[in-house]
């Protein structure tokens, strides 16, 4: 377009015309690719928002939700490994008379049904009462397993690390009558007359560390 005008206006000159001559229109590189810029840089920040919140939600938040004030995991090294809750036991007050509250951790395997996994750690039983009721559990020794066992086969080399799912649960237990050392798998605690709640429920991104 600016060659054509820039033609016109030569031919314009060469005629003798002295009218003024057609403006050349100048178009800038901004204003015409400024709206496909625009676009690009838009789906970049969604796509960069959806990955932060992703990896916020799986590996970062120990943020309350449910009955859990907060959970975590302690330590590095699988055998050393502990799954900690604070859980508000104000929410609990109306099964105090009759029941404990525990806290149980599984890892998340979408190959197994959950209720029927060894792979889990429980609690010993502690009091419901009002506020904050902190709880520790080390893993299991099938989770410690499950977890060396993954190692070895995907040959993670001394001091790396591998990642996975656990689940927090946070469980009722009668106040006698359920031996905990005989809870295994989640569906044991319905079994002994427990309860699992289901508004204490937790999903969280842990990595263990293979000694170095």
């Amino acid at each position: 377009m600016r060659a054509q005008l820039q033609l016109e206006n030569r031919k314009r000159k060469r005629r003798g015309d002295l009218s003024e001559p057609e403006p050349i229109a100048e178009i800038s590189i901004y204003k015409r690719y400024w709206p496909m810029a625009a676009m690009a840089a838009l789906t970049i920040a969604m796509w960069a928002a959806v990955g932060f919140d992703l990896y916020n939600r799986q590996y970062l938040s120990s943020s309350p939700t449910g009955l859990f004030l907060e959970y975590s995991t302690i330590g590095g090294n699988p055998s050393n490994q502990t799954c900690s809750a604070t859980i508000n036991g104000s929410l609990l007050m109306s099964y105090q008379k009759d029941f404990h509250v525990a806290l149980t951790c599984e890892i998340i395997d979408a190959t197994i049904d959950r209720l029927e996994d060894r792979r889990m750690a429980i609690s010993q039983p502690f009091s419901i009462q009002e506020g904050a009721i902190s709880i520790t559990t080390p893993f299991s020794k099938e989770m410690v397993k499950s977890i060396n066992d993954h190692l070895d086969m995907v040959s993670t080399p001394r001091g790396g690390t591998v990642q996975y799912t656990l689940q927090y649960q946070a469980v009722l237990l009668p106040t006698a009558g359920c031996d905990v050392s005989n809870l295994q798998r989640l569906s044991d605690i319905p079994r002994c007359g427990g309860k699992l709640l289901p508004e204490g429920r937790a999903l969280r991104g842990i990595s263990s560390r293979l000694p170095s």
